[in-house]
């Protein structure tokens, strides 16, 4: 029986995911949830498609993008 965070993930469905990832992403939260946000996106891939998730989730993509290229700039 895996009892990781992991193994509790991937036992959810699909709309259950998509509620904790829209809570996660919620003002400042993604700060907070960033392994969970992606582990969430990470099995959501799996499922569908990046372009089905809500605008939340571009957002918190895009700023994840700029934060690792500007890491990388330094």
């Amino acid at each position: 029986m895996d009892c990781s965070v992991s193994g509790y993930l991937e036992k959810r469905t699909t709309g259950e995911l998509c509620g904790i990832l829209n809570y996660c992403l919620r003002e400042n939260n993604y700060n907070s949830y960033e392994y969970m946000i992606l582990k969430i996106l990470e099995i959501l891939e799996q499922r569908l498609s990046l372009e089905d998730l809500s605008p939340a989730v571009a957002r918190y993509l895009t700023r994840r993008l700029q934060k690792d290229k500007a890491l990388k700039s330094e």
